[in-house]
C-alpha cells in the first residue's frame, strides 16, 4: 500500500508577526488620564464654560482622556482665560506625570471674541495631549507606528502647535523640556480658527423687567424671559414678555386700560461688553373702558419692529447682569377711543430701559 507523507508547514515570517504583534500589544503606552483646570476671568465675556470646553477637548481626540485608567498618575492641564490689555490673553501650561516637566503655550485674541479663543485653545489641548502619548511611546522604545496609531480627529495641525520640549530638553537626556515657542494664532482653517464653528455654540437664558414709554397709553413697567443662541459675535433669541396694564383718562371723566401681552424675536451683534439687536414682536393689545357703562374690552392684534442696544456686565459665572435701552415701533398705531373721543393714539415709536439677568447654560 502506498503511503503519502502529509506535512503541515508554518510559515517562519507568519510567526514572526505573531511574536511582533505581541510585543508590540505588550509594550503599547497606557492611554493616558488627564486632570484639566479650566478658568476665565469674570470681566472676560463669551468664553466656553467648563462642561462646553471639555467637550471640544474630547471630540477632537479618538479616545476621551478624562476617564482615568486605573493606578494612574495624571497628565495636569491649567487654562487659564484673562485681559491683557489690548488683547485676550489664554495661557496652557501641562503638567507631566512626574510633576516637574512642564510645557507652557499661550494663545492671544486682538479682537474681543473670547470664543474663538475658547475654541482655539481647546484645539491646543487637544494636541498637547497627543504629543505626551507620542512622548510616552517614545519612552517606552516604541514608535506611535508601533503603539496606539495617533490622529488629530478633522485636522493636520504641525507639530509647532504642539506644547513639545526642544531637542536640547527632550526626556531622552534627562533635563526637564524648555517651554515651546508660544503661537499667537491657529493656523487657519484648523478647528478652533475662526472658520470652524464647531463648540463655538452657547446657550443662555436671561430674565428681567423694564419700563416703557409710548407702547401703552402711559408709563408701564414690563417683564420678559426668553433664552439666546450665542456663536462667535452673534447672537439669535426668543423671549415672551407682558407690559402691565397703564390708564388713559378723559377729562369729562371715564377712561381706559390697556395691556399687552407679546412674543419677540432678536438677531444682535456684539463687540466686547456691548450688543446692538434688532426687534420684531408680535402680541396682542387689549383695552378696556374703565368705567361700569364703558367696561367693553376690544383687542388688536400688535406688530412692532425696532432695535435694542445694551451692555452686558459679567457677574460670578454663569450669571451677567444685562443693561438694556431700545425703540419699538408698531407697524399698525393703536388709538383708544371713548365714543368720538380720543383717548391715547400710539407715537410713531416707543422706548424702553430695562435690565435682565443672564445665566449661560450651555
Amino acid at each position: 500500500m502506498l503511503r503519502q507523507g502529509v506535512r503541515i508547514r508554518f510559515p517562519l515570517g507568519a510567526a514572526g508577526a505573531i511574536l511582533l504583534a505581541a510585543r508590540v500589544a505588550a509594550a503599547a503606552p497606557a492611554q493616558p488620564s488627564v486632570e484639566l483646570r479650566y478658568s476665565a476671568e469674570d470681566s472676560v465675556v463669551g468664553c466656553h464654560s467648563e462642561p462646553t470646553f471639555r467637550h471640544a477637548v474630547r471630540q477632537r481626540l479618538p479616545f476621551d482622556p478624562f476617564v482615568a485608567p486605573p493606578n494612574s498618575a495624571p497628565i495636569v492641564v491649567t487654562v487659564r482665560i484673562d485681559r491683557s490689555e489690548p488683547e485676550l490673553r489664554a495661557t496652557i501650561t501641562l503638567t507631566e506625570p512626574d510633576g516637574v516637566a512642564q510645557a507652557t503655550q499661550e494663545l492671544t485674541e486682538e479682537h474681543d471674541g473670547c470664543a474663538t479663543l475658547s475654541a482655539a485653545a481647546a484645539l491646543a489641548v487637544s494636541l498637547t495631549i497627543e504629543r505626551s502619548l507620542v512622548r510616552a511611546a517614545e519612552r517606552g522604545n516604541s514608535t506611535p507606528a508601533e503603539g496606539a496609531p495617533l490622529r488629530v480627529v478633522g485636522a493636520q495641525a504641525p507639530t509647532s502647535q504642539l506644547l513639545a520640549p526642544s531637542p536640547s530638553g527632550s526626556p531622552d537626556n534627562g533635563q526637564p523640556p524648555t517651554p515651546a515657542v508660544t503661537s499667537k494664532r491657529p493656523p487657519p482653517g484648523l478647528p478652533g480658527s475662526k472658520r470652524d464653528v464647531r463648540n463655538v455654540i452657547d446657550v443662555h437664558t436671561h430674565a428681567g423687567g423694564g419700563i416703557g414709554l409710548g407702547i401703552l397709553p402711559a408709563a408701564a413697567a414690563g417683564a420678559r424671559a426668553g433664552a439666546t443662541v450665542e456663536l462667535e459675535r452673534w447672537t439669535a433669541g426668543v423671549e415672551a414678555g407682558a407690559w402691565l396694564p397703564a390708564e388713559a383718562s378723559s377729562p369729562p371723566g371715564g377712561g381706559a386700560r390697556a395691556r399687552l401681552v407679546f412674543l419677540s424675536g432678536s438677531v444682535c451683534g456684539r463687540h466686547g461688553r456691548f450688543f446692538a439687536c434688532g426687534v420684531a414682536s408680535l402680541g396682542d393689545l387689549r383695552a378696556a373702558g374703565t368705567e361700569p357703562l364703558l367696561s367693553r374690552s376690544s383687542g388688536s392684534t400688535y406688530v412692532a419692529f425696532g432695535g435694542r442696544a445694551g451692555l452686558e456686565v459679567p457677574l460670578h459665572h454663569p450669571f451677567a447682569l444685562v443693561l438694556y435701552t431700545g425703540l419699538i415701533a408698531p407697524l399698525v398705531r393703536t388709538t383708544l377711543r371713548i365714543g368720538d373721543e380720543m383717548l391715547w393714539r400710539a407715537p410713531l415709536a416707543g422706548a424702553e430701559l430695562g435690565t435682565s439677568i443672564r445665566i449661560t447654560i450651555l
